[in-house]
């Protein structure tokens, strides 16, 4: 067996990575292991394994069966993680376990109901928590398990707003144009959910952080933690766009609070301090002809997985 080694893209930084941990599969079912892939319906492996509980590991060759839980166990599994996930909100553990879950199912290659199931409720409590990456990765192989299990499409319409969010949020242009030309149907724009994702899309790349707002406080299903994650960006947009509107005049915190969608005016004071804005002694005025060089908001230092796992709106601009 050789070393796990794939070289796959990270959905933020749009560059090529190599990097152990980012995909345990592909759409096809394939985990490349250096210049080996395995393919899992040729393999044909049955679990015979029996316990409920098991940590996540990434495979560099074929598992032994009795390493492998079957159906019938990973449904027990299932109920208990769901069980233990409403009384103990324990994020890494039911992230971990579930991902032992999806690697037992795709070795087995099963592609029923239930992997169906175990993805989607595996991506709804990634995004509870904030874990854009995680939501990623489960959003890439519901995409293949739709396309080969069209009776398992129920909630596909929700699915497909949260993939339209996430590539909003990660401006993935690449992934951004197929998706919206070629994956949304006519009859997909017409659901609720997608088409809010829609308007948020809209939103966000036409600037309107009115509208965005607007829609944020009304948002439906689990979009609101995506939406979380672009918020400081729409924000920082807007900000730029005041310094330089209203460039001769002062800018009353009070308004800004409302516009940028903070509960309290510290709160909206704490981020234009972070992002380099200029305001009054008491702070109470936004001073824009001072605001000569706004940026991001300046964060605690976070190491490169974390960055990628929390995601968030990129703003490549400059009030100057």
């Amino acid at each position: 067996c050789c070393c796990c080694c794939c070289c796959c893209y990270n959905p933020f930084s749009k560059h090529i990575i190599i990097d152990d941990d980012d995909y345990d599969d592909d759409d096809r079912g394939y985990v490349l292991t250096g210049d080996l892939a395995l393919d899992w319906e040729k393999l044909k492996i049955v679990g015979t394994c029996e316990t409920l509980e098991k940590n996540y590991f990434r495979l560099n060759c074929a598992p032994e069966p009795e390493k492998v839980r079957p159906q019938r166990v990973l449904e027990k599994t299932y109920a208990m993680l769901l069980d233990k996930w409403k009384t103990d909100k324990d994020y890494p553990y039911t992230n971990d376990q579930f991902q032992s879950m999806r690697q037992d199912l795709m070795i087995q290659n099963i592609r029923n109901e239930f992997a169906v199931k175990t993805y989607e409720t595996h991506a709804r409590i990634a995004l509870e928590c904030g874990d854009m990456f995680e939501l990623f990765k489960c959003l890439r192989q519901l995409k293949y398990l739709y396309s080969i299990k069209g009776e398992h499409r129920t909630n596909y319409a929700e699915f497909m707003s949260y993939k339209l969010l996430y590539l909003t949020l990660t401006e993935h242009k690449l992934d951004l144009v197929p998706f919206l030309r070629c994956e949304l149907t006519p009859n997909d724009r017409k659901n609720p959910a997608v088409r809010f994702a829609l308007d948020v899309y809209q939103a966000v790349s036409g600037g309107n952080w009115v509208l965005f707002f607007r829609l944020y406080k009304n948002a439906p299903l689990l979009c609101k933690p995506i939406m979380d994650k672009m918020a400081d960006g729409v924000r920082l947009h807007a900000l730029i766009a005041a310094a330089k509107g209203y460039r001769m005049l002062k800018v009353p915190v009070s308004y800004l609070t409302r516009t940028l969608n903070f509960e309290t005016d510290s709160a909206c004071v704490q981020f234009m301090v972070e992002c380099g804005a200029a305001l009054n002694d008491d702070q109470t005025e936004l001073l824009p002809k001072q605001c000569t060089n706004l940026h991001p908001p300046e964060r605690e230092e976070e190491d490169d997985e974390d960055k990628v796992r929390k995601g968030g709106l990129r703003v490549h601009s400059n009030n100057s």
